[in-house]
């Protein structure tokens, strides 16, 4: 079986060799950017980079280099009011409209998701500040969640439910959940927005809070980037801890095949409907590789008395570690099961435009990947099967450490008694997964990361999910890992529901009518099951 593997993947970049030309996974060539847009975006002074520009080629890579789409223009405002002048220059010479905060769309959505958009970049609406009196922290639109953990740590002693990837911007990571381990303490990112500053189609400014403009504040907790750009975001922090605590257990020579590892699962599965521990988990496996990485909120000694009862339901670790530490420390040194941490917070902010120059500058931070990724929700309600997942595991564990590219599965802790994700009320936003009990993401990539991508790996992806899929009585699918190979009437259905999908159809319509703010999956005004 190895050696097929081998056949393919020589098949596949044998190509590069004998036609050496770049890798292009875009659909067709585009035009250069129509006169009417650039003569536009030029007269409201507004940076701009077009396929003319020296800039464009590295500007337009998309973090997943699968999915490459080539915008008629990537804007740069420095200002809320460039990003409502760069939205009505869209509107006047019919392109649609994608934002772009840190860019690590799944499904490279924030690239337009086709060839021929405007993508308004974000990154120098990145300032952060905390207001003492209320502990709200006010968010520029294209932050990373990195610098805004450490400047409200610094500010005022103050959390948020954030990741340990400290690139993800803002903008992504808390309209469409924002799920961290401290999310069953403190509720997802997406709970903690209070307001919301929103460029609309017809280039306005609104506010959006409980209180005014409720249908955009419900709407875009979930999905956002079909109503508006949110260039400014208002945040109910936390205070900061005195102690978490990270673990780690490896399991990696004690968990070798399929059953050992569903037996894992279904005890963790069961732990989670009987505690309410603190804090949260995720199981992460791969070649070679099986962990349980999780954080607690609270120190080492509450964390062993909690975790008890799972611990004596679930083998002996190869190695065990828990430690004590900071809020902010506990997300630099917090392993997501990949044997990496972030280490630093901190993402380079990139450096300013000169004025009256029209060169963009390099940006300092761009992470790119070749990948294919699906998620599978296991509700509350509905009963996951064990054969599903014995099944879903089984090739990975016989042939996973053979393939020639990397792969992974997370299965990460959500509900439970006492998560304060399922407590809030299902209605009170457009996101779906309130009644998440579990969510697992099959991630499967090239092994540079770098192209060329082989249908094999898509093939692998699709071979694990399949079964989880078709064991369950119903399931959902997560956003924030956009899956591009569901159509749009699809991805509404396992994201929003039907009821939530039709309410946010008629929000649409009523502040979007044109479908300006638009990609692959986003919700239409008009058509079937908001497409």
């Amino acid at each position: 079986m190895a050696f097929k593997y081998l056949f393919q993947y020589l098949l596949s970049v044998w190509p590069l060799f004998s036609q050496p030309q770049p890798y292009n996974a875009s659909s067709p060539s585009i035009s250069l950017a129509p006169d009417a847009c650039s003569t536009c975006l030029t007269t409201s002074n507004v940076l701009f980079a077009s396929p003319l520009d020296e800039s464009y080629a590295a500007e337009y890579e998309p973090y997943n280099l699968r999915l490459q789409y080539k915008p008629i223009a990537i804007a740069y405002p420095t200002t809320e009011d460039q990003v409502s002048l760069t939205v009505s220059c869209a509107a006047s010479c019919g392109v649609k409209v994608q934002a772009k905060s840190g860019g690590q769309s799944f499904a490279s959505y924030s690239s337009g998701g086709q060839d021929g958009s405007i993508v308004v970049d974000l990154r120098y609406l990145n300032s952060i500040s905390l207001d003492p009196s209320t502990n709200i922290a006010t968010v520029g639109g294209g932050a990373r969640i990195g610098n805004l953990a450490v400047a409200i740590q610094n500010a005022g002693n103050r959390a948020l439910p954030l990741s340990a990837s400290p690139g993800l911007g803002v903008g992504g990571y808390f309209t469409q959940g924002g799920f961290a381990y401290t999310s069953r303490t403190w509720g997802l990112a997406l709970d903690a927005i209070r307001a919301l500053d929103l460029v609309l189609a017809n280039g306005t400014k609104v506010r959006a809070t409980q209180e005014s403009n409720q249908d955009l504040y419900w709407a875009c907790r979930g999905a956002c980037d079909s109503f508006g750009i949110a260039v400014s975001f208002q945040l109910k922090t936390e205070p900061a801890p005195p102690v978490i605590t990270n673990w780690d257990f490896d399991f990696s020579k004690t968990i070798t095949d399929s059953v050992k590892a569903t037996d894992v699962i279904f005890a963790a599965l069961n732990f989670a409907y009987a505690s309410s521990q603190s804090g949260s988990f995720g199981i992460h496996i791969g070649p070679r590789r099986f962990h349980i990485v999780g954080q607690y909120v609270g120190s080492n000694e509450d964390f062993s008395s909690a975790m008890q009862p799972f611990f004596q339901h679930i083998p002996e670790p190869d190695k065990a570690e828990a430690l004590d530490w900071s809020y902010l420390d506990s997300l630099r040194h917090l392993d997501e099961g990949n044997g990496q941490t972030s280490g630093l917070l901190e993402i380079p902010l990139p450096p300013l435009p000169v004025p009256g120059s029209s060169r963009v500058p390099l940006n300092p931070y761009s992470p790119h990947d070749t990948f294919y990724a699906k998620s599978f929700v296991n509700l509350q309600s509905a009963a996951l099967s064990r054969e599903a997942v014995e099944e879903s595991f089984r090739k990975a564990f016989s042939l996973g450490q053979h393939v020639y590219f990397d792969w992974f599965s997370s299965i990460k802790l959500y509900g439970g008694p006492g998560s304060k994700i399922a407590e809030i009320p299902e209605e009170s936003s457009a996101y779906g997964l309130r009644k998440a009990m579990f969510v697992f993401e099959n991630y499967a990539r090239t092994h540079t990361g770098q192209p060329p991508f082989l249908n094999e790996i898509s093939d692998w992806v699709e071979n694990m999910h399949r079964p989880l899929e078709a064991g369950c009585d119903s399931s959902a699918a997560s956003p924030s890992y956009a899956d591009p190979s569901l159509n749009c009437s699809r991805a509404h259905d396992l994201y929003y529901g039907p009821e939530k999908t039709a309410k946010l159809q008629r929000i649409k319509k009523a502040v979007d009518p044109q479908n300006l703010f638009w990609n692959p999956q986003g919700i239409s005004p008009d058509g079937p099951n908001g497409c």
